[in-house]
């Protein structure tokens, strides 16, 4: 005798396979738990039969497949048993001009944050990837070598500063330590002044490329000119990238 096996959870047909007659009851046949010798119902595609409550039923099955949001065209995937929902269809829907014209300015928008959150990113790694502290004694830093180099007064702040790095003679010093001190002092200098030259024109490139990709960006009329724009931005960056010392 044939008995059809179902599943535990869903109900859904399994396998056929034979069952055993029983050794007690010659003719009479042993059908176990999750099986049945009910006759299958035909099944289409997109289709399952379905064990519950005692009797077959053909339930919808498209699990598996990615399936689209009726009005916006998003992919979902069915992970169910079950008629699809009025709002999913199987077939893609063609998007409407509005839609696509949304679509569009949603990804020019995001394209435009993108440049501006590359252009941070590159900037901070370019310079030696700084922490805030870092950044805020810059202007100290630059202020205190411009004062050296010219021989200028020193603000306490700079002092302190260039003390804690030994870069001033300690009272009573002789002359040969605070001459030694004076040409610490002026190397160091000298090399914040470098750097800070170098930051700036780093900077001053860098916001020259993203003022030019933004301008490219704003320009596209449709994705396909957006994608391009993208495109030229992104070898243009590599390519200044590639280019630039590190600070």
């Amino acid at each position: 005798m044939k008995i059809h096996n179902y599943s535990p959870t869903t109900g859904e047909y399994l396998n056929t396979t034979t069952a055993d007659e029983s050794p007690l009851e010659p003719g009479t046949f042993m059908i176990p738990a999750l099986a049945t010798g009910m006759a299958l119902p035909a099944v289409k595609a997109n289709e399952v039969a379905v064990f519950a409550t005692g009797a077959w039923s053909v339930v919808a099955d498209y699990r598996g497949q990615t399936v689209y949001e009726k009005t916006t065209g998003v992919p979902v995937q069915i992970t169910e048993l079950g008629a699809l929902p009025a709002s999913l269809v199987i077939t893609k829907p063609t998007p409407t001009p509005a839609q696509i014209a949304a679509q569009f300015s949603a990804n020019q928008t995001a394209a435009l944050t993108a440049v501006d959150t590359f252009h941070a990113n590159t900037v901070q790694q370019l310079a030696g990837n700084p922490t805030q502290v870092e950044k805020d004694s810059w202007a100290m830093k630059l202020t205190t070598a411009n004062a050296v180099i010219a021989k200028a007064t020193v603000s306490a702040e700079g002092i302190a500063f260039m003390t804690a790095l030994g870069l001033i003679a300690p009272a009573g010093a002789t002359a040969a330590q605070v001459s030694a001190a004076d040409t610490a002092k002026a190397t160091w200098a000298t090399k914040v002044q470098a750097n800070a030259a170098k930051f700036a024109g780093l900077v001053g490139l860098a916001d020259s490329l993203r003022t030019s990709a933004k301008a490219a960006l704003t320009a596209a009329t449709d994705q396909a000119s957006l994608d391009a724009a993208q495109a030229a931005n992104k070898a243009a960056a590599l390519a200044a990238i590639a280019a630039l010392p590190k600070v």
